[in-house]
């Protein structure tokens, strides 16, 4: 109250932005100390709608305040992985459709074919040119 007896108003109401998941499955990230956000975009994920979702949310969480992602460069890593990994689980013969049916082997087939080209991990892909589909011989004794 003032001094008068009267209630203080409150400030008038400026708008929030947005932070985390929006509509149309877009995270929004901010650097530590706000000068700056990125807007990443699942909607064109190659993968089901019910896992692009579940991977969207996984994201927000990841990238929320707190959780450890504090610069947009690491959000940038981390939305890089996201998006490798779902060009790889499109590639798959029978892929997930929902975040239940990924499975840790799952992502570690996925970090191995990755892992053979760092240079340019998108053609790691299974059905790339840089992969053959016929086994190499063993040269050991």
């Amino acid at each position: 109250m003032s001094p008068r007896g009267r209630r203080a108003s409150l400030p008038a109401k400026r708008g929030k932005t947005a932070h985390g998941l929006m509509d149309g499955l877009v995270v929004r990230c901010f650097a530590e100390d706000g000068s700056a956000s990125r807007d990443y975009q699942f909607d064109v994920l190659q993968v089901a709608p019910e896992l692009r979702q579940g991977l969207a949310e996984a994201f927000a969480r990841r990238t929320a305040p707190g959780a450890g992602l504090t610069s947009l460069e690491s959000t940038n890593a981390a939305h890089r992985a996201v998006v490798l990994f779902s060009r790889y689980l499109a590639t798959l013969a029978w892929p997930p459709t929902q975040l239940a049916h990924l499975v840790p082997s799952t992502w570690t087939d996925s970090s191995t074919v990755a892992k053979t080209r760092p240079d340019e991990p998108e053609k790691n892909l299974p059905g790339s040119s840089c992969c053959s589909s016929t086994p190499r011989a063993s040269t050991r004794l």
